[in-house]
């Protein structure tokens, strides 16, 4: 995204980086804790190739059955998304976090978060 209030771009450019699915359930197992929050800007991201990693992972990690529980941050778009909600349960996730930053359009218009509207 380009939002404005957001430092992630500014750091890190407008890029994704993926680390192999085997290396991020591989680390998940590695961890001693049951209770484990993933930090990524965007657990699920925008458009199918990032839902379909996204919904891998989880089936990744219900195939490996880790009983661990695991929260993160992700946008609101994955409400949409019934098989990605029931594989992030299944899988663990006990919470998201979303970013609302108004329900007014021109609020978002000016901040570039066009992603919302």
């Amino acid at each position: 995204m380009n939002c404005d209030f957001c430092s992630v771009h500014e750091f890190n450019g407008r890029k994704y980086r993926y680390r192999p699915i085997e290396d991020v359930v591989e680390e998940f197992k590695a961890i001693p804790q049951d209770r484990i929050y993933i930090i990524d800007d965007d657990f699920y991201g925008y458009g199918k190739k990032h839902a379909e990693r996204a919904k891998n992972i989880c089936r990744e990690f219900i195939k490996c059955n880790l009983n661990k529980q695991w929260y993160t941050f992700t946008s609101m778009n994955l409400a949409n998304d019934k098989e990605a909600l029931e594989l992030m349960y299944k899988s663990g996730c006990r919470m998201v976090l979303l970013g609302i930053e108004s329900e007014i359009a021109d609020q978002l218009k000016s901040s570039s978060k066009q992603t919302n509207l």
